[in-house]
């Protein structure tokens, strides 16, 4: 009796949609899939949540035969994917073009989110026909994805219908490799007509060679702009001029900013000035040369500036070039930088720099990415000057390590600093017989920090081993791999390993 008692109150709960929904949400994507196959009542919640986290790749739903389209759930049709994923029975580039253009007739009321990855230059004018033949639709994210510079008919990029429920526009048109040949006027006319379609747009993302007109974006409050200069237009769309312009269209919208501007061999020509940014509270970017706007980067421009991010910094004097071109702002509280390269940090202090112009800080987030690490220790002496700044809060992330002793210098180098602290190191390699002789120091520097996460390739046994050592000690390393034996002069890339898996 006590246990059937017990078998109906856990049917009941997990029948209860409120402890499904907090269920499913925790599971990976092949475990949803597969739970909702269960029951009905965890179908109908499954799929909820499985419609948040997942495209349903809509152009594979077509066969040769148009007519015929399998049922689908109308939860699943909340974002969809077209890509150049088709059914086996679509062979001719004509029926592919034909399928991108009816995928969009499965766009309904329920769908929130449209990708299109343009892997054929004959996508985005097809994908563009669908649209004006949808009309105003309640999407609210599109995203056009293309790693090649195709050259767009006009005709193609006449105007949209207009869609009040955009609020989210990613166009990625950035090619792999070198910087194209050929002109970028047509991209402009392609996200020209996405933005005159999307009045009240609030988040923008564009990659590509040009400066976006940005004057009937009156409620944009995120932009991240990357942009790289084609060979043969390269004058026209280096004009840092252009980038200022850009920005004065909504200098009095914008809360968040990320800009990366690539840059070149060619000198580009400095401008001075720029609009004040009255709103701006975080902004990111990464210190190329490009970056000269002069008597821009300062309090008088960026009067509301909290958080600055500041991404891959190398080993050149570009980053030591972008710093000299603030002016000293007592209104940052968060600063985080992303390092790649200590080569040469040791000589040209700039940490000293770095706390003359923001006195303030009081969160400070490193992130080391592709570290030579025989270069960590120097890890301290850069570090040194931050420890004046009133901190209360510090994190560290390293990724990729293969040597133990790195680890215990990263978490001694940083527990010199003021303010709670946490660490994670990712993608971790190391040999188990590099790992042991250093447990002890591990725990010992770990007292100092809230949380210590080491994660990486995952060997059971040698998990469990080292989780349980870690627990009775009592310190908060949170230990799930990174640690292997055996492999020697046999060594994986982990981390090469897992970009390449990625890539299938």
């Amino acid at each position: 009796m006590a246990r059937d008692n017990a078998n109906d109150t856990m049917a009941k709960a997990f029948g209860n949609p409120l402890i499904l929904d907090s269920t499913f949400t925790k599971l990976d994507l092949p475990d949803l899939k597969t739970s909702r196959l269960v029951c009905r009542d965890w179908n109908d919640v499954g799929v909820t949540v499985l419609a948040k986290r997942a495209f349903l790749q809509v152009n594979k739903l077509f066969s040769c035969n148009f007519d015929e389209v399998p049922p689908v759930a109308d939860a699943l049709m909340r974002c969809l994917l077209i890509s150049d994923k088709f059914d086996p029975s679509i062979r001719s580039k004509k029926e592919e073009i034909q399928v991108i253009t009816k995928s969009l007739t499965q766009v309904s009321e329920l769908t929130r989110e449209i990708k299109l990855v343009a892997a054929q230059k004959e996508f985005i004018p097809a994908f563009l026909e669908g649209i004006r033949t949808l009309g105003s639709t309640k999407v609210q994210r599109v995203d056009i994805i293309s790693d090649k510079l195709y050259k767009i008919p006009a005709e193609a990029c006449r105007k949209l219908p207009p869609q009040p429920s955009l609020t989210s526009l990613g166009v990625n048109l950035l090619p792999k490799g070198l910087p194209p040949r050929t002109s970028s006027y047509q991209q402009e006319f392609l996200v020209k007509i996405l933005l005159e379609a999307a009045p009240n747009l609030t988040t923008l993302d564009v990659a590509a060679s040009l400066y976006p007109n940005l004057e009937g974006c009156k409620s944009l409050k995120v932009l991240k702009f990357e942009c790289m200069a084609h060979l043969m237009d390269y004058r026209r769309n280096r004009n840092l001029a252009k980038l200022t312009d850009m920005l004065a269209h909504v200098k009095d919208s914008l809360i968040e900013l990320e800009l990366n501007i690539w840059e070149s061999t060619e000198k580009m020509k400095s401008v001075t000035g720029g609009p004040v940014m009255s709103k701006l509270t975080t902004l990111s970017i990464h210190p190329t040369d490009a970056n000269e706007i002069l008597d821009f980067f300062d309090e008088d421009h960026f009067p509301k500036l909290k958080t600055l991010r500041v991404h891959d910094i190398g080993g050149d004097s570009s980053f030591l070039s972008f710093l000299n071109l603030w002016r000293r702002h007592s209104g940052v509280q968060s600063l985080a930088l992303t390092m790649n390269s200590f080569e040469g940090w040791e000589d040209m202090e700039f940490g000293e720099k770095i706390v003359d112009l923001f006195p303030t800080v009081k969160e400070f987030k490193l992130a080391l990415e592709d570290i030579h690490f025989t270069a960590i220790p120097a890890v301290s002496n850069i570090i040194e000057p931050f420890k004046t700044w009133d901190l209360e809060g510090v994190s560290v992330h390293v990724d990729g390590v293969t040597q133990t002793s790195v680890l215990v210098d990263v978490l001694k180098a940083m527990s010199g600093l003021k303010g709670v602290k946490s660490a994670r190191f990712s993608d971790t390699y190391v040999n188990e017989s590099n790992f042991s002789p250093h447990v002890q120091d591990l725990i010992l520097r770990s007292r100092e920090y809230q949380r210590v996460e080491i994660s990486g390739r995952v060997v059971p046994e040698i998990v469990k081993r080292f989780q349980l050592i870690f627990e009775a000690s009592g310190a908060p390393i949170h230990f799930t791999g990174g640690v292997a034996n055996g492999f020697g002069a046999q060594q994986i890339n982990y981390r090469a390993l897992c970009n390449l898996l990625n890539g299938f």
